[in-house]
């Protein structure tokens, strides 16, 4: 090689070593420097914004580099994140909560659901409470929302010693334990209501009626990765609230998305679901910014403070990160997503 051609050599290397570092600064993908593996628990409407945050390729457009994984129940992706398997995930309040109590390094960061959206459904023959004595209600696990639904509504009754709650599966597993009458009734919420209901089998309590602000499901992470990754973070937050505006705005997307993940191809059910949900569970990015619900935190600490004596000095701002949704907010994101 000749001195002119290595000298060609070196000027190629220092530009494309330019360049690169020029795209680093300006694409957020090439920022982030780590996979960021997003789970969700379960197969229905309420984790519809991730799927639509990865069907629509939001991930992508907001420069970071997603795998979004199915994880049965909160209960199980507690544990995962604890352990760095998982830096962010869809999940209900109580599990996280309960973590966090025990010194857990999980926070909330915004909200999906803040009210209760589940039903006890049961089978046909289940007239009234006392007709469930002896009986069983599937959940996935044991400490998922499910669970502490069903714990709910069965301690309300005065029954907890004559209904056993028993570990079955995901929505669908728990629908197929009904068919089998291996359980008598389940915890489920859209599209699988109607999907149910549609089966033959009856709403026994619907707990959406209850008008009390709960952390049906939220956004957790850790404050060690709020720490480590704030661009992902904020690349996460920015493709969350874009689903959420989508979602809104793009009903047939939505609800074919909807039917992919919850293997659903009852139009009706998902009609319903999409209805439901948009006009009455997601929360409202017309009403502000998606943060979790502080409210529906003190509802969980109450009752667990029965059993835990540090919930009783819990304070909900322990168990939520804001600062990542307000930094947005402040540079008019909200605003941007929303045109």
């Amino acid at each position: 090689m000749t001195s002119k051609e290595k000298n060609r050599s070196v000027d190629c290397a220092i530009l494309l070593l330019f360049l690169l570092t020029l795209l680093a600064g300006t694409c957020p993908k090439l920022a982030l420097s780590q996979m960021v593996r997003v789970a969700y628990p379960s197969e229905s409407a309420t984790s519809l914004p991730l799927f639509v945050m990865k069907d629509a390729r939001l991930f992508k457009k907001h420069g970071l580099d997603a795998d979004l994984v199915f994880i049965t129940s909160s209960s199980v992706i507690i544990p995962a994140m604890l352990a760095g398997e998982v830096h962010v995930a869809a999940s209900g309040g109580p599990p996280g909560i309960t973590a966090a109590l025990q010194g857990g390094d999980i926070v909330q960061i915004a909200g999906i659901v803040n009210k209760m959206a589940s039903s006890l459904v049961t089978l046909p023959e289940i007239k009234r409470p006392a007709d469930l004595k002896g009986g069983k209600i599937g959940i996935s696990r044991f400490g998922s929302i499910q669970h502490q639904y069903a714990q709910h509504i069965v301690h309300r009754w005065g029954l907890d010693k004559d209904i056993t709650i028993v570990q079955v599966g995901g929505q669908i597993q728990v629908i197929a334990a009904l068919k089998a009458k291996g359980i008598q009734a389940t915890i489920l919420t859209e599209p699988n209501i109607t999907v149910a209901e549609n089966l033959g089998f009856k709403v026994l309590v619907d707990l959406s009626k209850e008008d009390a602000e709960y952390p049906h499901q939220a956004i957790i992470s850790t404050r060690t990765f709020i720490r480590n990754q704030p661009e992902a973070l904020k690349s996460f937050l920015k493709a969350y609230m874009d689903s959420l505006a989508l979602i809104k705005r793009d009903k047939e997307f939505s609800v074919k998305v909807l039917g992919k993940y919850t293997r659903t191809s009852d139009r009706r059910a998902l009609d319903v679901t999409y209805d439901a949900f948009t006009d009455r569970y997601y929360v409202n990015l017309k009403e502000g910014l998606p943060y979790p619900t502080l409210k529906g935190i003190q509802f969980i600490l109450d009752q667990l403070s029965a059993t835990n004596p540090k919930a009783k000095l819990a304070r909900p701002e322990d168990f939520v990160y804001l600062e990542g949704l307000k930094q947005l907010g402040e540079a008019g994101f909200l605003k941007e997503v929303m045109k």
